[in-house]
């Protein structure tokens, strides 16, 4: 379920609805695991992560040094420098 946030899916080229839909269900996993809203449609927390991991995906950053990505995202999912977004 996480390889979606790990690397680029071929999928992105010719199915961009599919691999977003992936994309999603992995964010909202790791927002349950952490403790937070997984929703996407109530959520704000789902909304950014999956706006950012688009990103880093379609730029072709996925794969590099990924554990360690992932550690810092989840560890600062944890603890936000702000009270709430939004």
């Amino acid at each position: 379920m996480l390889s979606a946030l790990e690397r680029r899916s071929a999928r992105w080229d010719h199915d961009p609805e599919s691999a977003r839909a992936s994309l999603s269900a992995a964010v909202s996993l790791v927002l349950r695991l952490v403790g937070r809203d997984p929703d996407p449609a109530a959520s704000k927390e789902h909304v950014l992560l999956s706006v950012l991991a688009e990103r880093r995906l379609r730029a072709g950053e996925a794969g590099n040094n990924v554990d360690a990505h992932r550690s810092r995202c989840v560890l600062r999912g944890t603890r936000p420098r702000t009270a709430s977004i939004g």
